[in-house]
């Protein structure tokens, strides 16, 4: 770039997790672009702002959750933020951050709004249209709405949310060139995620008891209010012994514990694009995920993986079997999968289309409404 830009990106929710990695990663790429000056605003004392910090970055605590969303602590916080940064353009990762950014933003200023995933078609019927309203706000008070996925846009859409126009698609990425290689074994289901509803956590110990003939084991990384609720069940039905609930662990050590190999089982409830699954194919694992969300825009049912449309245990556990038994089929999707993570979502190519958005919206250029094809094809 060739003046000084200084961006501020912002993610409320500063723990690990696959939607804090990218936001970091995004850091990670600014902060080695010649004139960029990066910030991030985040949780106070929070994960995210400690690896910023050791990214090179500025960072800035707000306490996101300790009174509400709609909390004046938070608000006031973040006027008094943007006032004293003055960035040239502000990046919000998720409502959270975005509804308060939204607010106080200036029209000299762009705000691009990420959407990292919906939540609100999940929740009931008054909390959904309160959801779907916050979504509309802060969408039309960014000069972008960014979509990690298409299904993303096209639910959007559906919703009346981006009446204003303004969206693109740029799929999540992952920094290939970094990633280990998995070790293969045929004797281990793997998790990683957060242990909430989302991710349907409690349908991994289901498949597990469906797969007792198979001796396989499971480990499951990430935490969550549902991880008594896994470690009860699985009690319950005797398989404590087969279950390795490790914890949240730290991206890196995430990574690594990826690399030892198995198949990765992604039972989701609703999804965006979740990371994990690129990160798994890269490396080199097998991918067993429901077919929901962004998911089958990466995992394409029996050419990079396999997808379960009915989210039964047998029908889960029916696909782990083909993996473990067909070894021709195995290999083959391992090939397929890390070539597609290669093609089309490195962040080589992603950090071009952000660094682009950037530069257009700065000079004043408004996007035209996405045609539903992904930024990169």
């Amino acid at each position: 770039m060739s003046k000084t830009l200084r961006v501020l990106e912002a993610v409320a929710d500063g723990r690990p997790g696959g939607g804090t990695t990218q936001v970091l990663q995004l850091v990670a790429q600014l902060a080695r672009e010649p004139g960029c000056e990066v910030h991030l605003l985040s949780q106070t004392g929070s994960y995210a702002l400690a690896q910023a910090a050791a990214l090179g970055a500025e960072v800035h605590g707000l306490d996101f959750f300790g009174q509400g969303r709609l909390s004046p602590s938070i608000w006031w916080g973040v006027r008094r933020l943007l006032r004293r940064l003055d960035p040239d353009l502000v990046h919000a990762h998720g409502a959270r951050a975005a509804l308060p950014l939204a607010t106080w933003r200036r029209a000299a200023r762009p705000l691009i709004y990420s959407v990292h995933g919906y939540h609100f078609p999940s929740k009931l019927p008054g909390l959904r249209a309160l959801g779907a309203l916050a979504e509309r706000w802060c969408s039309a008070r960014a000069a972008a709405t960014v979509f990690v996925c298409e299904h993303d846009r096209r639910l959007a859409e559906g919703h009346g949310i981006l009446a204003a126009g303004r969206s693109q698609v740029i799929p999540n990425a992952i920094p290939i060139e970094d990633l280990p290689a998995a070790a293969p074994r045929d004797d281990r289901l793997v998790f990683a995620g957060r242990l909430v509803e989302q991710k349907n956590p409690l349908m991994l110990i289901e498949v597990l008891d469906r797969l007792r003939a198979e001796e396989v084991r499971l480990l499951v990384i990430g935490d969550g209010p549902l991880r008594e609720a896994m470690r009860e069940r699985a009690a319950g039905l005797g398989l404590l012994g087969s279950i390795e609930l490790r914890g949240a662990l730290p991206h890196d050590e995430t990574l690594d514990a990826l690399a030892e190999g198995g198949i990765l089982l992604l039972p989701s409830r609703w999804e965006g694009l979740p990371l994990v699954a690129l990160e798994a194919m890269a490396i080199g694992l097998p991918v067993v995920a429901a077919g929901v969300g962004g998911l089958p825009e990466v995992v394409e049912n029996g050419e990079t993986g396999l997808l379960v449309e009915q989210p039964t245990p047998e029908a889960y556990a029916a696909a782990v079997r083909r993996l473990l038994h067909e070894r021709g089929l195995r290999d083959r999707l391992v090939d397929r999968a890390r070539r597609r993570v290669a093609e089309r979502f490195s962040w080589a190519a992603a950090k071009q289309d952000y660094l682009e958005l950037y530069r257009r919206l700065l000079n004043g250029a408004s996007i035209a409404r996405s045609t539903g094809s992904p930024v990169r094809p």
